[in-house]
């Protein structure tokens, strides 16, 4: 059961690599910034995450208020199996954005794979009061709450994640979840 869920979790982190556009800052060089957060794309996209890492802290170095910087590092440290980097990266990043979603459900993915259950439904949670189309996250509360043993509550969220993927015309994930909870219900 915990290698279905841990398998299940990684297909929301696994998405693409967000850059948003900074704020202007006089005392922040922002040509540098710039430079070295393309390096760090460039890097994370061929998926070389040390490289990513080390070019996303040059950018933190030069402007430690970047949400994005936060956002991709902890990625990349996921990505290198350093969970808690990782939702230490994602803390910060929502420390300075608190409506910065992807900050919300990587953290919780990462919180489902240190098997820190309520964390996790505590960030998906969050994260569908902001956006309450996100399939994503009902899918993966979904799953840390039949790792809580809130099976009720759990095949709920992924019965509405289903919905939601068939709403959005992704007929074939919707299938998927459906499989899971097939799935589920037959461990339960």
């Amino acid at each position: 059961m915990k290698r279905f869920a841990k398998t299940l979790a990684m297909l929301g982190i696994g998405g693409a690599i967000a850059i948003l556009t900074l704020g202007c800052n006089a005392t922040i060089d922002r040509t540098q910034v710039e430079s070295s957060l393309q390096q760090a794309l460039i890097s994370a996209e061929a998926e070389n995450y040390s490289e990513a890492i080390a070019q996303y802290d040059k950018v933190l170095k030069l402007d430690s208020d970047s949400v994005e910087a936060y956002y991709n590092r902890g990625f990349a440290r996921y990505k290198t199996l350093d969970s808690e980097g990782a939702i230490a990266d994602y803390t910060e990043a929502i420390a300075r954005d608190r409506n910065y979603i992807p900050a919300y459900t990587n953290r919780g993915a990462a919180y489902l794979e240190q098997q820190e259950y309520e964390k996790a439904v505590g960030d998906f949670s969050y994260a569908i009061g902001l956006q309450p189309d996100l399939a994503l996250a009902y899918y993966n509360r979904g799953i840390a709450r039949y790792q809580l043993g809130q099976v009720g509550e759990g095949k709920e969220d992924l019965e509405k994640a289903a919905g939601l993927y068939k709403e959005q015309g992704q007929t074939e994930i919707e299938q998927q979840v459906m499989a899971a909870i097939a799935q589920l219900e037959n461990q339960n």
